[in-house]
């Protein structure tokens, strides 16, 4: 019986046991079960700005075919070529700025606005010298790029005059779709999800698809072509100037002077391109595009260095990049504004080090050597 009696009073401390351990795993249930929805509401919240943005970016396609699909027959077929060739100085633009994409974040993140600044003068500047340039080329010598590209089989030559007529005007848009996009990854970098990008593209949005549905039916493939550019450059205008506020200390004033200055040497290069245009008619087409690339890009060039000498300092910092890896693996670090405040006199930084004699660029993100070992 005392065994008897000892199995029945042990039973109530094992049932409490139980009991205690099923609350603590639920316990422990609860809290990761929180955490992990703690963790789905941020990622949630950061990336649905981006995807929002991005929606509403491509929306403005959908917009324009819909639109578009109450035209004539052929209407969205010339509106697809024209895009796709225009689109293309954009694209590489945006591929050679991309790299400089790390550097935007890491100074973000460091809290330096001053380099943050820097880094989106230098890189709207390299993005607009490059579209502004190709669109003074695209203007200038759309018939014969459409005709070389496309007439062929049922493309015919009313084909290739409309398709070349709407790339003309889409080519207007082009500075808006690149600055658009450099302006969103600097609102995109900062540590903080923001919807400013989404509401500005939002706003444009309804621009290009007010006066496309008002113009359309009197004017055409062209007011489409149209409020796609004046929606677009609307909303890069709108993100550029909000730089300001709380991104980085972004000087409207001077991207304006720099961005006029370029587009005053476009417009100078597209007369040029347009005068070598009607001489070289009626020599072979590829003929006429070796020649009228070779004058629209060397007038372009000599204009914009006649326009300032710091349009092309951008430039000069872009190709000392190519020599990353020779320089690091020497020991220097991979950007000349790495080291903007080192003295010239005595090769030390005027930066202040921190005590200890401690890596005064540590903190700041400074690039590491190639040959040196991680600590």
């Amino acid at each position: 019986m005392r065994g008897g009696g000892g199995l029945r009073g042990d039973a109530p401390a094992r049932g409490g046991g139980l009991r205690d351990g099923a609350a603590a795993l639920g316990r422990v249930v609860r809290r990761e079960a929180g955490e992990s929805g703690v963790e789905w509401r941020i990622g949630v919240a950061a990336v649905a700005p981006v995807v929002v943005y991005t929606v509403t970016r491509q929306s403005q396609v959908f917009v324009e075919r819909f639109i578009g699909s109450e035209l004539a027959a052929g209407s969205i077929s010339h509106l697809n070529y024209a895009q796709k060739v225009a689109q293309v100085p954009m694209v590489l633009s945006l591929l050679i700025v991309t790299v400089t994409f790390p550097r935007l974040a890491r100074a973000s993140a460091d809290g330096d606005t001053w380099q943050v600044a820097r880094r989106i003068r230098q890189d709207l500047v390299i993005a607009s010298t490059m579209v502004l340039g190709a669109a003074a080329f695209l203007v200038a010598f759309a018939p014969v790029i459409i005709k070389v590209l496309f007439e062929h089989g049922e493309f015919t030559a009313d084909d290739t005059a409309s398709t070349a007529s709407i790339m003309r005007v889409y080519a207007l848009g082009l500075w808006g779709q690149s600055a658009v996009g450099l302006a969103a990854r600097a609102f995109f970098a900062q540590r903080r999800p923001t919807w400013r990008p989404a509401r500005v593209l939002a706003l444009g949005l309804v621009v290009t698809a007010v006066i496309g549905g008002v113009f359309a039916a009197s004017a055409g493939t062209l007011a489409l072509a149209a409020a796609n550019a004046i929606g677009i450059t609307l909303a890069a205008v709108l993100l550029l100037a909000g730089l300001r506020r709380g991104i980085a200390p972004v000087s409207p004033r001077r991207i304006a002077a720099d961005v006029s200055r370029l587009m005053l040497a476009a417009g100078g290069a597209c007369a040029a391109g347009m005068l070598t245009a009607h001489a070289v008619a009626g020599t072979p087409v590829l003929v006429q595009l070796a020649v009228g690339g070779l004058v629209t890009t060397g007038a372009f060039a000599v204009l914009t260095v006649l326009a300032g000498p710091d349009l092309i300092a951008p430039w000069i910092a872009l190709r000392s990049r190519r020599s990353v890896r020779g320089r690091t693996e020497s020991g220097e670090t991979s950007e000349p504004a790495d080291r903007a405040g080192r003295n010239d006199a005595t090769g030390k930084s005027d930066r202040t080090e921190p005590a200890g004699g401690g890596d005064p660029a540590g903190s700041a993100g400074a690039d590491v050597p190639l040959g040196r070992p991680l600590r």
